[in-house]
């Protein structure tokens, strides 16, 4: 209808939107939730972050040896039995292969590895002569493959890597992979392993055919239960 002033009234809408108590309760209930949970995230970003545990060693002191399992290199420190005694290097391993790296190996030279089962004459020598003697003597090594076949040999013979029984990893280092133990007994996964092997190591880097000062290394290794 029209009124004096030449105005159209269509009437009074009330378009009114009221929010019930429970939708309510429901929006606060989120927000207080998300408030919490950002405070909760900022701190946690603020707590000190867990530190990884450092190895003692990054490779073996006298022949640069590293122990990688994983992709991860095996923790290693530096002990002795007793003050008389020779250094060893030990090293914590799982009961998984595990790849030895080393310095790239030159011309003639080869690592010669002597595994046992106990300590009776781990970190002794008892003269530079020794390595005319078993297990490093000329002849006493053992090298039946052409190529590694992942066992170490547990005796009276050094397992012998040079030539086509060793990868190549980088510019700078050679590596031996590492998947079990052989006996004059039995063949046997590092799963079924004992808590500790026991080597001694020797790279001849003069070629003089006698063990001296730099040359030799002594490393247990310790299997994790």
């Amino acid at each position: 209808m029209r009124d004096n002033r030449g105005s159209i009234h269509t009437g009074d809408v009330n378009n009114k939107f009221t929010l019930s108590p429970v939708i309510l309760w429901l929006l606060l209930a989120a927000v207080a939730v998300f408030v919490v949970l950002a405070v909760l995230n900022s701190y946690l970003d603020l707590r000190p972050k867990p530190q990884a545990e450092q190895p003692d060693l990054l490779a073996t002191p006298s022949l640069g040896m590293e122990f990688w399992q994983n992709d991860s290199l095996g923790q290693m420190s530096q002990k002795k039995w007793t003050d008389e005694s020779i250094r060893f290097v030990d090293v914590t391993l799982s009961r998984q292969p595990f790849k030895i790296r080393f310095p790239t190996l030159k011309e003639n030279q080869g690592l010669k590895i002597n595994t046992s089962f106990n300590d009776s004459k781990f970190g002794t020598i008892e003269d530079e002569d020794i390595a005319n003697r078993p297990p490093f003597c000329s002849g006493c090594s053992y090298a039946a493959y052409k190529h590694f076949n992942s066992h170490l040999t547990v005796g009276r013979m050094a397992d012998y890597f040079a030539d086509a029984r060793v990868r190549n990893h980088s510019a700078t280092q050679d590596e031996v992979y590492v998947s079990g133990i052989d006996s004059s007994d039995e063949s046997i996964k590092l799963a079924d392993s004992p808590n500790h092997l026991y080597l001694t190591c020797w790279l001849d880097d003069n070629l003089d055919g006698k063990f001296q000062v730099g040359e030799f290394e002594f490393v247990r290794l310790s299997f994790e239960s």
